[in-house]
């Protein structure tokens, strides 16, 4: 199933199972399957969230949650590249500085 050539039934299939899911560890183990497996065959996947309908619908829902945690990331990161170009600015002006005075 985790190959390159899942066909679309079983893309389906996979999808389903992962929507009955109710338990929280059995959902978040199906995930990261679910999610190999979109990695893996993502044409295909992406087919399916342009199709629409349910297998849309519980795609779009597994990945939300983990749309959130890249934007937190993200934004984590673009706060440290911040930081990081005010001190590269101050080291900037600190060396300009030093170099008039010689």
């Amino acid at each position: 199933m985790l190959t390159r050539s899942m066909g679309h039934g079983e893309a389906e299939h996979l999808l389903e199972s992962y929507a009955r899911l109710e338990d929280g560890t059995d959902r978040l183990n199906a995930g990261s399957v679910v999610n190999l497996a979109s990695d893996t065959n993502q044409p295909l996947f992406e087919q399916i969230i342009k199709g629409g309908g349910f297998m849309s619908d519980a795609l779009k829902e597994m990945l939300n949650p983990e749309f959130a945690r890249l934007k937190v990331l993200l934004a984590d990161r673009e706060a440290e590249l911040a930081d990081s170009r005010a001190e590269i600015a101050a080291l900037k002006r600190q060396l300009a500085e030093l170099q008039k005075t010689d």
